[in-house]
């Protein structure tokens, strides 16, 4: 599986019905979210709190996971 690069507008994971209307921001933080979530290290997971904090903050939230 390759990287999801939202600086470079990498909008290949997205689906077509969208026809473009969606924040690309806001794409790449629910893959970093995903991407966090199933790391194979258990410690490197985020909480679920973390998870919906970030996503209830908006794109300009990070993640930080001890």
């Amino acid at each position: 599986m390759g990287y999801f690069h939202a600086d470079k507008g990498d909008k290949s994971i997205v689906d077509l019905s969208f026809k473009g209307e969606f924040d690309i921001i806001s794409v790449g933080k629910a893959v970093e979210i995903a991407v966090a979530s199933v790391s194979s290290k258990v410690n490197r997971r985020p909480l679920m709190n973390q998870v919906v904090m970030v996503r209830e903050q908006g794109s300009g939230s990070r993640i930080t996971v001890k």
